[in-house]
């Protein structure tokens, strides 16, 4: 976050959109994608280790998390249709069909106008370089984008492929989750390794483990020897 702050007022001093000696206010937002827990703490002093008389010297600088995952579909449709850019981006990070990206990809079009050339150009190295080969299939090659006409073309003509890994996804998330509700609910203090475990694994692994979880007594039970002592 202070790298990313520090970087971006150089840039802008560089380039003679600030003058004088003060750096403009500025608010960090991270935009969390993972179905994880976030478990870090929001201010950079809190990631310092603490010694009695430096305290004010400390790096002190707090940041916006938004967390994708608890904004509901609802919500995201009123934003987008007043043009949050914002919004626009959490639904293309969330979606998981063809179709919707297209139709966010048309709104983003819309939203940028043709002057905001450093934005356009922002949007598609992140649509080309982890949006796209993200939710890509393995092995799957994503062409040169130059702009986001390009970007809508690539779509209508090679993503159709990419339909039923976006099902398989989705399935495996569903699955993910349910077996997680149910782990906690049993049993309440479930240690780190076994969300990442359940979140990481394949549609099949999930199935075997929601079989063996019907009669468990314990996580051994379902997870076998990584779970011995974890009751």
């Amino acid at each position: 976050a202070m790298t990313y702050t520090g970087l971006m007022w150089q840039d802008l001093k560089k380039s003679g959109q600030i003058r004088g000696r003060k750096m403009p206010p500025t608010v960090v937002v991270v935009l969390y994608t993972s179905k994880k827990h976030w478990r870090t703490s929001l201010n950079i002093s809190d990631m310092v280790q603490s010694v009695v008389g430096m305290e004010r010297f400390l790096p002190h600088m707090e940041y916006l998390l938004v967390d994708i995952n608890t904004i509901s579909k609802k919500r995201l449709e009123v934003l987008i249709a007043h043009g949050n850019l914002a919004a626009v981006q959490i639904a293309m990070e969330l979606c998981r069909s063809r179709e919707e990206l297209r139709v966010l990809i048309k709104r983003l079009k819309e939203l940028l106008q043709p002057e905001q050339i450093s934005l356009r150009r922002d949007f598609v190295m992140w649509l080309q370089r982890v949006l796209l080969p993200r939710q890509a299939p393995t092995g799957a090659t994503i062409p040169e984008l130059a702009d986001l006409e390009d970007i809508g073309e690539m779509l209508a003509e090679t993503v159709q492929k990419w339909v039923k890994p976006w099902r398989d996804e989705g399935r495996q998330e569903g699955k993910a989750e349910m077996l997680l509700r149910q782990l906690q609910r049993r049993f309440p203090n479930l240690p780190g390794w076994v969300e990442k475990k359940v979140l990481d694994a394949k549609l099949e692994v999930l199935g075997e483990w929601s079989d063996r979880f019907v009669d468990a007594r314990s996580l051994q039970d379902i997870f076998g020897d990584e779970a011995q002592g974890v009751h």
